[in-house]
């Protein structure tokens, strides 16, 4: 009898140090597991699964980001806010363009700031635009209908390709850029004959 009994316990030892070495094993396996990118499903992880500062530019592969990748909105955020290219040309008839509209863009700003505007453009006038005195037409960029200043002038003694670079104060929302026709003088009274506008060029961006 106790012969029977010593065996049945040992088969139990066996069998539990072969159960303990199972799980034991287990879980070491378990500890040295790689963990990569392809036990992760794609699209199913978010910037709020990423510990805030817990990324570098090392944890980056050099080249994977390009600019349309960052997002910019402005008014505190770097980089290119908005943009008006205007290729042309378009004829105004002379006489009667303050406030005309050559072009313009909407763009949202999330927080306020500043906008630094630069514009490039053309402005020529035709011969019988003030023909035998003197005048002054220019192309200004507005922001929610406010002028910037920032403007292309054409006049007896200007070609009319110029450049300018304004800073701007914009609040948080959306907001219209565009570029509008001024006649600053003539001094024969009204003017005639016609504006050109052409490769005008408008960037707006945050500091």
């Amino acid at each position: 009898m106790l012969g029977y009994i010593a065996t049945v316990l040992g088969r139990q030892s066996i069998a539990l140090l072969a159960l303990v070495v199972a799980v034991s094993g287990g879980t070491a396996y378990a500890a040295s597991a790689m963990f990569t990118g392809a036990n992760i499903v794609d699209g199913s992880l978010s910037g709020a699964d990423v510990q805030n500062g817990s990324l570098s530019g090392a944890d980056i592969q050099d080249g994977s980001i390009a600019s349309q990748d960052l997002a910019s909105t402005g008014g505190g955020s770097s980089g290119s806010v908005a943009a008006i290219d205007f290729a042309g040309p378009a004829l105004f008839a002379g006489g009667n363009t303050n406030g005309q509209v050559i072009a313009s863009t909407s763009f949202s700003t999330a927080v306020p700031g500043f906008l630094d505007v630069r514009m490039v453009g053309e402005l020529l006038a035709s011969a019988d635009h003030c023909p035998g005195g003197d005048f002054m037409d220019t192309a200004v960029v507005h922001i929610d209908g406010k002028s910037l200043d920032v403007a292309t002038y054409v006049s007896t003694h200007n070609s009319g390709s110029t450049k300018e670079v304004k800073v701007a104060w914009v609040p948080a929302g959306d907001h219209v850029m565009s570029i509008q026709l001024r006649e600053l003088y003539c001094d024969l009274g009204t003017s005639g004959g016609t504006l050109t506008a052409s490769n005008f060029h408008v960037v707006a961006t945050a500091p």
